[in-house]
């Protein structure tokens, strides 16, 4: 069957913006694959989603930071490569939406996208296999 394919079984992945939604869902399939899961949650906790990880007789773990701040990102892989020993996934999902019953101005169209690049630069750039 395909799905064979699709086992990691062993794998141990860390999430990004794993609090709800997309990132939510993506932990939680990555359990059903049979990956161990740390997830991260800026504003919010991460808990229900590391919930719903173990629900699949797999180990999650929380991880909580403003990935826009330079350290955030070296700090959790450090807590993430301490509770797991190593990591083979990363899914670099946290980004920033907006919603106002106003019209968004450039300047604030300007802060999203800033604060989503150097969100997914800080977290790659301290991945363990960074060069």
């Amino acid at each position: 069957m395909i799905l064979e394919a699709f086992k990691l079984d062993g794998k141990r992945a860390l999430v990004t913006g794993a609090s709800a939604g997309l990132g939510q869902a993506i932990a939680v399939a990555l359990a059903q694959a049979g990956a161990d899961v740390a997830c991260h949650g800026n504003s919010r906790q991460p808990s229900a989603t590391c919930r719903r990880v173990e629900a699949h007789n797999r180990r999650a773990f929380a991880v909580t930071g403003d990935l826009a701040q330079r350290d955030t990102a070296r700090l959790i892989f450090e807590q993430t490569l301490n509770e797991f020993g190593s990591l083979d996934i990363l899914v670099n999902n946290a980004g920033t939406i907006r919603r106002a019953p106003r019209l968004i101005t450039r300047k604030t169209i300007g802060r999203m996208l800033w604060k989503s690049i150097c969100r997914v630069y800080f977290v790659s750039r301290n991945s363990p296999d960074a060069t």
